[in-house]
C-alpha cells in the first residue's frame, strides 16, 4: 500500500521561513517586456574566443549571443584575448597562460589571481547599474557579492567549483 498526502491548496511556511526566504531572496523590481542590462562573468581560465577550449567557453558565447538575440545589453566580463562587442577584460590574460592549473590547482597563487580579476569586475558592476549577473564562472564568491550588494544573480553551475 502506498501512502498519499493530500493538501488543500500550497502548503503553508512556517512564518520564521518566510522571513528567512525574504532576507535571502529580496523581491527586485525588473520589468520582463524591456531590454536588461545584464553583466555576463566568464570563467578566466580561458579567453572566450573560437576556437573554444571547452564547453564553458562556448556555452558563454552562446549565452551573450543569445540573450542580445532577444534585445538585452550584455557586457562579458572576461579574461584578456577574450572577443566580444560589448567586452570588459578583468585581468590581462587568462590564468592559464600565467598559471597554468596543472601547476597551480589549489594554490594562493591562483586563488589570489581569479579573486583580483573578479573583483574588479564586481567594482563595474555596482557602479554600472546592471539589472543582472549571470554568473558562468567556477568563482563562488560571486554569488556572496551578489546576494551582499543586493544584486539579482543567476548562476550556470556547470562543474564543482576546484
Amino acid at each position: 500500500a502506498r501512502l498519499v498526502e493530500k493538501r488543500d491548496g500550497p502548503a503553508k511556511r512556517h512564518p520564521a521561513e518566510q522571513r528567512l526566504q525574504s532576507a535571502l531572496f529580496p523581491k527586485r523590481s525588473i520589468t520582463i517586456g524591456h531590454p536588461l542590462k545584464i553583466a555576463v562573468f566568464a570563467h578566466v581560465r580561458h579567453p572566450i574566443s573560437e576556437p573554444f577550449m571547452g564547453g564553458m567557453e562556448a556555452h558563454c558565447r552562446m549565452l551573450c549571443d543569445g540573450l542580445r538575440a532577444n534585445g538585452h545589453d550584455v557586457t562579458l566580463f572576461a579574461a584578456g584575448g577574450s572577443v566580444d562587442d560589448q567586452f570588459v577584460p578583468i585581468c590581462d590574460a587568462p590564468y592559464e597562460a600565467v598559471l597554468p592549473w596543472v601547476t597551480w590547482r589549489g594554490t594562493e597563487a591562483l586563488a589570489q589571481y581569479q579573486r583580483a580579476a573578479f573583483e574588479a569586475g564586481w567594482a563595474i558592476v555596482r557602479a554600472g547599474g546592471f539589472d543582472l549577473v549571470h554568473n558562468n564562472t567556477l568563482f563562488p564568491d560571486l554569488i556572496e557579492w551578489a546576494a551582499r550588494d543586493r544584486i539579482a544573480c543567476v548562476t550556470s553551475h556547470h562543474v564543482p567549483p576546484f
